[in-house]
């Protein structure tokens, strides 16, 4: 009996521990989208603009380019990196809301010929910091694009 028991138990809490690591990772993508929207939001509600920073030059970004950013780190193949990426000497794109968030977007060197464009993108609220990473869709283009002075969607304003 023993010798039944103790596999089937033991598969049983593999199942277990595998189905809680997959809510775990799809209710963690549900609350980034959700707190994105959040700090969408404290721009409008505290009278204030996110700040864009790119090479070193920082500019108040329109409501605009922040939706066209918004769009393209809101896709579906967005993975939560669970082993943090080496960024360091990587060129970097930076947004500030005024609540306190920040995104930080570097451009990932490919490991294999059939990656492509793989864009890491690093959230800081508070005391949680999480990575995610994109593959393809040229988000690390997009991103550059909007928050540079003439903007993508609407030019930007240089920040003081």
């Amino acid at each position: 009996m023993k010798k039944y028991l103790i596999p089937t138990a033991v598969f049983l809490v593999l199942m277990l521990a595998s189905f809680g690591f997959a809510l775990k990772m799809r209710s963690d993508d549900l609350r980034f989208v959700k707190e994105l929207e959040r700090h969408l939001a404290s721009c409008d509600s505290m009278g204030k603009r996110a700040v864009g920073e790119v090479d070193g030059a920082a500019v108040y970004l329109a409501p605009e380019n922040l939706r066209f950013i918004a769009s393209a780190i809101t896709r579906i193949e967005r993975v939560r990196a669970l082993k943090e990426p080496d960024v360091s000497g990587l060129a970097q794109a930076r947004v500030r809301f005024p609540d306190g968030a920040e995104y930080a977007f570097y451009e990932l060197q490919s490991e294999t010929d059939t990656q492509e464009d793989i864009c890491c993108i690093r959230y800081t609220d508070g005391k949680r910091t999480r990575t995610y990473t994109i593959e393809g869709y040229g988000t690390m283009k997009r991103v550059r694009a909007c928050i540079s002075l003439a903007g993508f969607a609407a030019g930007n304003t240089p920040a003081d």
